[in-house]
């Protein structure tokens, strides 16, 4: 089992495992048992952020060359979708590349809640992509929908 304790850093928080620590950094005057592993809760919880989808549409709109890609299951995107929008699933965001072979190319990536577009962001970063950026969850869209049957 693993515990977990909170610590402040400038204006960062940051979870520490405990279990994974050893003796010896100092963090604003106390001497914590320094930490083998962080992880910043930004971005472990960065969907929780409110990102307002309609501002980012509207970005993606005023961007030369940008891709709209929405990363909800085929069902989901046939029920309604940001017109001018791609589908491809999170777990297949490899095929991106057939989109956009330019790892330079702006990614505007939306899901329902703005949690998959924050794993498909990840992804995408890992894979080299540059210019990606989670936009938020369609839920809370306020623009028209195209919905394919």
């Amino acid at each position: 089992m693993i515990s977990f304790c909170l610590a402040s850093l400038s204006d960062r928080v940051t979870i520490i495992s405990r279990r994974l620590c050893y003796d010896g950094e100092k963090q604003k005057g106390r001497r914590w048992r320094g930490c083998i592993y962080r992880w910043d809760v930004k971005s472990m919880f960065g969907f929780l952020n409110r990102m307002d989808i309609n501002k980012g549409v509207e970005e993606f709109r005023a961007t030369d060359g940008a891709v709209l890609l929405d990363v909800r299951t085929e069902n989901e995107y046939r029920g309604g979708h940001v017109p001018g929008s791609r589908n491809i699933e999170v777990n297949q965001i490899e095929k991106v590349a057939k989109l956009a072979s330019d790892k330079a190319t702006p990614l505007f990536v939306l899901c329902l809640s703005g949690a998959r577009s924050g794993h498909a962001v990840n992804a995408l970063k890992s894979m080299g992509y540059t210019n990606a950026k989670n936009i938020g969850g369609i839920s809370a869209y306020t623009g028209p929908l195209e919905r394919n049957s």
